[in-house]
């Protein structure tokens, strides 16, 4: 790490047993699978001899449970943050995305996401607004050192299309499969990406 930077490792969840079936936003109950469990344990060992000063978490339990594999690496308890959760469905939580992709509004969520907002939901700009809101206090606030973030798919890679000078509109090109992790270094409000989507298998740089 170069002088005061700070790293931000962002997390996606382990898999559930709901996970490409439903769209289960920020319904709670939600736990990992026998199969998350097991890549949320191979992403915690895979960051074990990374020093990390802190472990924050959405309140979901599904993140919460990956975010306790790397924690007890590091002797951490986890922090949670609210603003840090699912995106906000509206009345499309719950919803199997079998039903979802016939709905006529699919194609503007995946063609122009910046113009959508879930119907007693949020908009994919207000995940944006709050997810960066977020993570730059948390950035002021632990010059550095090296932070975990884990969360949940649409809000870390709407982050990192942000990093990267992606338009929000193809965000979801950004890949970030269940249990990977995306780093950032900050220097100040300067976001340097340093890695996109890395699964266990990969080696970190530090």
């Amino acid at each position: 790490m170069n002088g005061n930077s700070t790293k931000i490792f962002f997390i996606r969840h382990g898999i559930t047993e709901q996970t490409g079936k439903v769209l289960y936003g920020r319904n709670s109950g939600i736990n990992l699978s026998d199969e998350g469990i097991l890549q949320a344990k191979k992403t915690g060992e895979y960051l074990a001899n990374v020093k990390i000063d802190k472990v924050i978490s959405s309140p979901l339990e599904r993140a919460f449970q990956t975010a306790e594999q790397v924690a007890v690496h590091h002797g951490l308890e986890v922090e949670t943050i609210d603003d840090i959760s699912d995106t906000d469905t509206g009345i499309w939580t719950g919803m199997k995305i079998k039903d979802a992709i016939k709905e006529k509004e699919w194609q503007l969520i995946l063609t122009r996401p910046s113009q959508y907002t879930f119907k007693d939901g949020e908009s994919f700009q207000d995940v944006f607004n709050r997810m960066n809101k977020n993570v730059m206090e948390i950035v002021r606030n632990n010059s550095g050192k090296n932070i975990v973030i884990v969360a949940h798919r649409d809000p870390i890679i709407i982050l990192m299309a942000h990093y990267l000078g992606i338009h929000m509109d193809n965000f979801q090109r950004v890949p970030c499969a269940p249990a990977s992790i995306s780093i950032v270094d900050f220097h100040g409000i300067l976001a340097e990406v340093r890695g996109v989507g890395i699964l266990p298998s990969s080696r970190i740089e530090e």
